[in-house]
């Protein structure tokens, strides 16, 4: 278990308990920000240099790399906006499950009316 977000103790006890039977598998990211389809947060493992994609921020030679930056995932945010974490499999190489933690700190790139919207016109197919 790792936290890769400064989460305040209660959450970080919370999100300990939830999870506890997956732990060894599991980290927990915060959720930079949602809108009506993807949640979307900083990997921890994946940087972006040049365009590619990357595992690590350094050179074979142990330099960093000069444009490196961080590389972000995405995943269905289920057309909910509220404050709430959620599990899903990783994206990258390192086959842990993410958990991403949605809060107040969270960007919210639609309103509620706008989720709702969207709901309805996806449920309306």
């Amino acid at each position: 278990m790792t936290f890769y977000y400064p989460f305040n103790e209660t959450q970080k006890k919370d999100l300990t308990a939830k999870y506890s039977e997956y732990l060894d598998n599991t980290i927990f990211v915060h959720c930079n920000r949602i809108n009506g389809v993807h949640m979307f947060y900083e990997c921890p493992f994946c940087f972006k240099v040049g365009g590619n994609i990357k595992t690590t921020q350094f050179k074979k030679n142990g330099e960093k790399y000069k444009t490196v930056k961080p590389n972000h995932h995405f995943h269905g945010s289920g057309f909910q906006n509220h404050n709430r974490d959620e599990s899903r499999s990783s994206h990258c190489s390192n086959r842990k499950m993410v958990v991403m933690v949605v809060d107040d700190d969270t960007i919210r790139e639609t309103s509620d009316t706008e989720q709702l919207n969207l709901l309805n016109k996806y449920h309306s197919r």
